[in-house]
């Protein structure tokens, strides 16, 4: 396996072949020097396949850059497009009778209860409560505020229908949209896993979806529930349904067009993930705690607000795996500050 990142982390060099840091964009990856890595691999590696992970929303036409002769196993460049765009994305949803905000282009008649959001954005920074103006600017839609907790569903496409593998509650920062981290949940009311296995399918057929993907929902305290978006790849929360492994397999045999049988890890694990922020300017140790992955290179100097790592617990019971994440968040930090 070769990588090409925009971070390039000491456990992904670990695992792969290769792995090359690319540096970033106003959105996203920088195109010259994204195109210049994946040369760079291609010329020197006999590539049988390419995987796209994040980075790609908000620039789909990336993804023409990527090598035309190994095997695509994701969704293309006007897939993305069509789920990323708002007229497309919300124009479909309203065809199929699927509930979602309210959701407008333009300027809002006021401010209150609308939020911001960049079209392809990702991670929740960019969702943003809606300025005095209520102005739209160019590259972003509006969207009005539902109450409600949010959600996501991972599931596996293959361009004509879906497998659900599973469902997760959703972390956010306090007092911010900024996802962090994940829990798988199995106690999302009977009526809202029905809806959407059956709407997940529908949705994968209106748009051709492939391999794994997720969705993001809001439900609220009445067991309504209202969908957010499509991420068209295999999301950050995909490994909290991992079984041996096997869902890397699940993701390209989707791609060519078979749906898993059995899908998603224990039922009696609740998995879950946080992704640890620097609370302060830090400097990246040499050595990790088992527990805690995606680790930037040693000596790294992370600033305050920015992503360290993540940091990972698993059991029986949603609320002591919950406490674990926020003793183990706290040990690391603690290192790292003695650090």
């Amino acid at each position: 396996m070769h990588v090409v990142d925009l971070f390039a982390d000491r456990d992904t060099h670990a695992c792969a072949r290769s792995a090359a840091r690319v540096r970033p964009g106003p959105q996203g990856f920088d195109c010259e020097a994204f195109c210049a890595a994946i040369e760079r691999v291609g010329a020197r590696h006999r590539i049988a396949g390419v995987v796209a992970g994040s980075g790609f929303e908000q620039d789909p036409t990336l993804l023409d850059a990527l090598p035309a002769g190994p095997e695509f196993l994701g969704n293309a460049a006007e897939i993305v497009r069509s789920v990323k765009e708002p007229a497309s994305f919300f124009g479909a949803l309203s065809r199929l009778g699927i509930p979602y905000p309210e959701t407008r282009s333009g300027p809002a008649g006021e401010s209150r209860g609308w939020l911001r959001k960049r079209i392809g954005g990702s991670g929740g920074m960019h969702v943003l409560p809606l300025g005095a103006d209520g102005q739209c600017p160019p590259g972003h839609f509006l969207q009005r505020a539902v109450a409600g907790r949010v959600h996501s569903v991972v599931f596996a496409a293959n361009g004509r229908s879906a497998a659900i593998v599973g469902y997760n509650a959703i972390w956010q920062e306090p007092g911010t949209f900024t996802y962090r981290g994940a829990i798988v949940d199995r106690s999302l009311p009977a009526r809202v896993r029905k809806d959407l296995a059956e709407v997940i399918p529908e949705l994968t057929a209106a748009f051709g979806l492939r391999g794994l993907c997720g969705a993001d929902f809001i439900v609220d305290n009445d067991a309504r529930w209202t969908l957010l978006e499509i991420n068209p790849r295999p999301t950050a929360s995909f490994e909290l349904h991992e079984r041996d492994g096997g869902l890397f397999t699940v993701h390209v045999d989707a791609c060519r067009g078979r749906l898993p049988v059995r899908t998603g890890a224990q039922e009696n694990t609740i998995a879950a993930v946080r992704v640890l922020y620097a609370p302060h300017a830090l400097r990246i140790p040499r050595l990790w705690p088992c527990w805690s992955r995606d680790w930037p290179a040693t000596g790294t100097r992370v600033r305050a607000g920015a992503p360290i790592c993540t940091v990972h617990a698993a059991g029986c019971e949603p609320g002591a795996v919950t406490r674990l994440l926020d003793t183990r968040c706290q040990k690391l930090l603690a290192l790292l500050t003695a650090g």
